[in-house]
């Protein structure tokens, strides 16, 4: 993450108590070779599971919640006791995520057959798309849906995407309701279809901007690269990548003068974690995609009238932001890196950028010109 989740932040209660439904489920499945009531919690939560199959919503053409966890359970009971209570000890004892993040374990359920883990896949997204969204559920967690949740998320941590900086989380319409506004979706940090005891997790779902969750990640694994090796990832809720992170200009005397993105730290696994944060969400070809041209970069975002003005105007943007713009205002930390590099050049080098620019603007002066000489 570009920037660390705040600590504060209060996790999703419905996820929170369909994760540990999900273990009661699990854990009371051992001793016993018969699908019942009992095999769910007490309270609303596993009336609710038990409540919502098929048999009783005649609409229903797909299995319900009841339906998912009573094929859960037949594959269960292929397994012997020793192994049932395996399996429930796998899912309780990886339950804390910043022990996990710190030591991973890509492979938990490596050693069950395939088919238990297929079936558990299903019933973990089912939970995750559906399960939640059972209005006495939602009600038992004092009418707190997942867009009252986003509300608090967006107000502890703003409206800019942790991930990326670039983009906001979900636009803000004025005269809305604050229950009728979008939201953002979730993001299983640990994707449901490679770690499905992850799926209702409260500490694995996290709000991300489109462009990180839809297009760059997609269902990308943390702690596996495209080959298959291992490779470590920062924690989001206490971990942020923003200060090992600079912008370097070089061919400053070129006209195809540009920018790099560097990694600024000696630590091994500091590095291998700014890797893999750059490979799930294209970090790098993003941030270089804005900063491609440089010279039209500074052109659009100050608008030089001369070579005094542009150093001015660059020295004033590299000045700090307010704290809070970073988390209000989309690409503020990208911007600050770009100008604080560029405040630190001399005077030739400056130069040099300032004859690039002046040429596009006397360029652009041109095609004006000529377009009104012929009537366009």
């Amino acid at each position: 993450m570009l920037f660390q989740i705040h600590p504060d932040t209060p996790r999703f209660h419905v996820f929170t108590i369909l994760n540990q439904e999900l273990l009661t489920f699990v854990e009371r499945s051992i001793a016993t070779d018969i699908f019942r009531r009992e095999l769910f919690s007490e309270g609303v939560t596993g009336q609710t599971c038990w409540d919502n199959a098929k048999e009783n919503n005649a609409r229903a053409k797909n299995d319900l919640t009841k339906d998912k966890f009573k094929k859960f359970f037949i594959e269960i009971q292929k397994l012997g006791v020793e192994r049932r209570t395996e399996l429930y000890e796998c899912l309780r004892d990886n339950q804390d995520l910043s022990t996990f993040f710190t030591n991973p374990a890509p492979d938990l359920l490596s050693d069950f057959p395939a088919a238990l883990k297929k079936i558990f896949k299903s019933l973990a997204s089912h939970l995750y798309v559906s399960t939640k969204d059972l209005q006495p559920i939602i009600n038992s967690c004092g009418g707190n849906n997942i867009s009252t949740h986003f509300r608090v998320f967006q107000r502890t941590n703003g409206n800019v995407c942790k991930a990326c900086g670039m983009s906001v989380l979900s636009p803000v319409r004025l005269n809305i309701s604050e229950d009728e506004q979008w939201r953002s979706d979730y993001d299983h940090q640990l994707c449901k279809s490679k770690y499905p005891l992850y799926a209702v997790h409260p500490d694995n779902l996290i709000p991300l901007c489109d462009i990180c969750n839809q297009d760059a990640k997609k269902n990308k694994d943390l702690f596996k690269d495209n080959n298959g090796e291992s490779r470590p990832s920062f924690y989001p809720y206490r971990e942020s990548c923003k200060q090992f992170i600079g912008i370097k200009v070089d061919n400053l005397r070129d006209p195809e003068f540009s920018a790099e993105i560097e990694w600024l730290s000696d630590n091994n696994q500091t590095l291998k974690k700014l890797d893999t944060w750059n490979d799930v969400y294209e970090i790098k070809n993003l941030v270089l995609g804005k900063y491609s041209d440089l010279s039209t970069r500074i052109l659009d975002a100050i608008n030089p009238v001369d070579a005094v003005h542009m150093r001015t105007q660059i020295e004033e943007r590299a000045r700090e932001p307010n704290p809070q713009t970073y988390l209000r205002e989309p690409w503020t930390f990208w911007e600050h890196k770009f100008f604080t590099k560029l405040s630190l050049l001399n005077n030739e080098e400056l130069d040099a950028i300032w004859a690039m620019i002046y040429w596009k603007q006397q360029q652009v002066n041109n095609n004006n010109d000529a377009a009104q000489t012929f009537g366009i």
